[in-house]
């Protein structure tokens, strides 16, 4: 498969921390309204007994077609690996490991990030690589079952979507917006280790 990639970088100017500082100020100012309401909630969801279900160690089907299906394994805050190459910022991680049927071999051992994009022809995913070698984004194409590495990213909390047919990418990184924009155009080699 041969993609084209375009990534674009804008630095972050004076506007930028003006418009930060008034939806921080607006955002404690919502958080200070919402409170009672949150407090009630509470009072109200102590007295409540119900069913809680905790689906962990399940592998659960996310992608399925009429040749390929992905599932994923949720794995568990204490058992994530120390050794990847997680973004600087402090955030939730949410990591899975990935199965298919068929099997592609090139999936085990690696970790995923909860996001991903379908498309007619496949799935692309986001992994994190070991530590000081960032993240990757890669293709799986569900006719031909091959799994691609399309491009090695730097570690950072991404926006994963699409937009116009094609896959897109956003982050902001040491004060500057990178947006990326991937397109399929063709088929080359599958990945190999």
């Amino acid at each position: 498969m041969n993609f084209t990639i375009v990534e674009n970088i804008r630095n972050h100017n004076e506007w930028d921390s003006v418009k930060g500082f008034f939806t921080g100020l607006l955002k404690i100012l919502l958080f200070l309204i919402l409170i009672p309401f949150l407090l009630i909630a509470l009072i109200f969801s102590v007295f409540k007994k119900g069913d809680v279900e905790k689906i962990i160690n399940d592998w659960t089907e996310f992608y399925s077609d009429k040749n390929l299906t992905l599932e994923r394994l949720f794995i568990d805050e204490n058992e994530i690996p120390d050794n990847l190459d997680y973004p600087e910022e402090p955030n939730d991680i949410y990591l899975f490991q990935v199965k298919s049927k068929p099997e592609i071999p090139e999936l085990k051992g690696r970790f995923f990030d909860y996001q991903f994009v379908k498309t007619d022809q496949g799935i692309f995913l986001l992994s994190f690589n070991e530590e000081g070698k960032g993240m990757s984004i890669w293709y799986v194409d569900s006719n031909e079952h091959q799994f691609e590495k399309v491009k090695d990213l730097k570690s950072s909390w991404w926006n994963f979507g699409e937009k116009d047919g094609k896959i897109t990418l956003s982050t902001t990184l040491n004060k500057k917006d990178i947006n990326i924009e991937i397109e399929k155009t063709g088929y080359n080699k599958t990945y190999k280790q």
